[in-house]
């Protein structure tokens, strides 16, 4: 008989659910290792339905996720239609609008700082990437100064752009600000609107791209872009009353 002081107890070993699922720390990325993250605006489902019937002035793209009828009328009644009607010619696709962080950026190339890895990008590569994307137009945000910090001055910011054949077009703004007039903005807004009715795609970028993973505005904007933005939205209703009077006005002449 086996006393209890000589018995064996099973040697168990447990594992927390962060040591199975926890990936090593990554200390220096580049264009090879993680190539540039581009994040779409329109999901890709949705662009031809958009394309062939665009969103009244009452609609926006998130009344599409949030109405049942809405999405099945832009996602799957568009390829209905043309089989019920094959005379009905399909339009040109729009084009899409992304985000992303700025391209050829470098920022501490001397270690980690505070587990944020390196980063080490080349522009040459990530311009490759984009046009690989189908994208042909860019919206740089950043300003000269800002560009020459991240390691893409704008000389050699131009230089590979022309070298990739992308169209640059610029409004410049210092980290966390905002355009220097709503003039400035809606003009940019309308050359954005004009290349994706030809359907071009466009990449839009500041420096680090926080606001593609933010669920609200207020999660990363400061007042002042929040209040930029409001101004803005003012702006469009303001314009949208004035093009109803004056269609209204015509139409009683």
């Amino acid at each position: 008989m086996t006393s209890a002081s000589s018995e064996t107890v099973p040697s168990l070993t447990y594992k927390t659910t962060a040591s199975c699922h926890l990936k090593p720390r990554v200390s220096l990325k580049t264009s090879i290792t993680h190539p540039i993250n581009v994040s779409w605006i329109v999901p890709e489902e949705l662009i031809s339905g958009l394309s062939m019937e665009p969103l009244p002035e009452t609609i926006d793209l998130f009344d599409i996720y949030t109405n049942d009828s809405l999405y099945q009328y832009y996602y799957y009644e568009p390829a209905e239609r043309l089989v019920q009607n094959p005379q009905h010619s399909r339009p040109t696709n729009y084009g899409n609008l992304a985000l992303s962080s700025c391209p050829g950026k470098k920022v501490r190339l001397n270690g980690p700082v505070r587990g944020r890895a390196s980063i080490d990008r080349d522009l040459d590569l990530d311009f490759q990437r984009l046009k690989s994307l189908d994208i042909s137009v860019i919206i740089c945000c950043l300003t000269d100064e800002e560009l020459a910090f991240l390691g893409a001055s704008w000389p050699k910011y131009c230089e590979f752009a022309q070298r990739h054949d992308l169209q640059i077009i610029r409004i410049p703004m210092i980290e966390g600000g905002c355009p220097e007039s709503i003039d400035q903005m809606d003009q940019v807004i309308i050359q954005i609107e004009h290349h994706i009715k030809q359907g071009r795609n466009i990449l839009a970028h500041c420096r680090g791209a926080d606001f593609v993973h933010s669920q609200t505005f207020h999660d990363f904007l400061p007042f002042r872009q929040v209040d930029f933005i409001m101004q803005y939205a003012n702006y469009i209703h303001w314009q949208f009353q004035q093009s109803s009077t004056n269609h209204i006005t015509h139409q009683a002449h």
